[in-house]
Formats: C-alpha cells, sequence, structure tokens
C-alpha cells in the first residue's frame, strides 16, 4: 500500500504535471518559423499545429474527467460516443475537426486549456489522488487511482514532446520524411 501512496503524491503529481507542461512548451520554443508549425511528418501526417490541436483536446477532456472525479460525479471516458477501443477514431475526429484551424487560435487555446486542467488537478485531495476509479475501457472494467488522471495528463506531454523534438532533430540533419 504505501507503494502506491508514494505513487500518487499529490504534491509530486501536480510538480510533475507542471515540469512536463514546460518541457512541451520548450520543445515548441525550439521551432524556428512559425511555418514549420505547419508542415506535415512530425506524427505521420500530422504536423506540430495538429499535435498542439491533439494535445489541447485532450487536456479540456482531462479537467472534465478530474473535475467531474472531484465532484464525485460519473463521467464517460474517454469522450461520449467513444471507448478506449476506438480512440483512434476519437483522435481522427480531433484532427479533422482541427485541421484547417489557425495557428494562432491553436496556439491560443493550447495555452487557455493549462490553466483550468491545472486548477482542477491542485483542487482534488491526497484521499482523492489514492481513491480507486472503477472505469470501462471498451472491453472490461478497469480500476486505477484517481491520480492516474493525472499521470495521464503529463504522460502525453512528455510522449508528444519527444516526437516533436525528433522530428526537429531529423528536420537539421535533413533525414525527416515528407507527406503530402
Amino acid at each position: 500500500m504505501s507503494h502506491i501512496l508514494a505513487e500518487h503524491d499529490h504534491a509530486r503529481l501536480i510538480k510533475s504535471l507542471k515540469a512536463q507542461r514546460t518541457m512541451f512548451e520548450v520543445a515548441l520554443e525550439q521551432i524556428a518559423a512559425p511555418e514549420l508549425y505547419l508542415r506535415h511528418g512530425v506524427l505521420g501526417v500530422w504536423s506540430v499545429k495538429d499535435i498542439v490541436a491533439h494535445v489541447t483536446a485532450w487536456d479540456k477532456r482531462g479537467t472534465r474527467w478530474i473535475e467531474a472525479f472531484g465532484r464525485g460525479e460519473p463521467f464517460v471516458m474517454p469522450e461520449e460516443g467513444y471507448t478506449w477501443a476506438e480512440v483512434d477514431a476519437l483522435n481522427a475526429r480531433t484532427y479533422a475537426e482541427h485541421r484547417h484551424d489557425r495557428l494562432e487560435d491553436v496556439l491560443r487555446a493550447f495555452h487557455e486549456a493549462f490553466p483550468p486542467l491545472l486548477a482542477a488537478a491542485e483542487a482534488l485531495t491526497q484521499a482523492q489522488i489514492n481513491q480507486p476509479l472503477t472505469y470501462y475501457d471498451g472491453r472490461r472494467l478497469q480500476t486505477i487511482h484517481g491520480g492516474k488522471l493525472i499521470v495521464w495528463r503529463y504522460q502525453h506531454y512528455r510522449e508528444h514532446a519527444a516526437h516533436i523534438k525528433a522530428w526537429l532533430s531529423n528536420l537539421r540533419e535533413g533525414t525527416f520524411v515528407k507527406y503530402g
């Protein structure tokens, strides 16, 4: 039991959330020219702008989950009408919804999405962080601790920061793959 408590320490989760968000922002700061945000091929056909829109959509979902969990209300994960088995379809829908958005709008939404996420995460108590949460993943019931809702957010930042950094490295070396 002590391993679970240490793993889901509220203060550490918040620190990790902030740190990984900062690292994602640092990856974005490495993009020297705005037109590079629009170049496809960072992750499949996705551009950096597409990744930012994707991360923002998931931050908004995460905020809804954490807020509802904090209030003790039921909520749907990942989103109404989708199961975890259909997450690729959900991501494709998000891509289609935002692929023609202006870069400025995507970046503004990205910056506006974090304060509510952070506030929701900070509002959880240590007891809620360690409270079991049962949800349906599209195949079976899963049980996690409430803190996992925060872990998923900062892992998402880490994952996509790595994609952007690798793409930038390949771009500098001239070894990237061109898409459409």
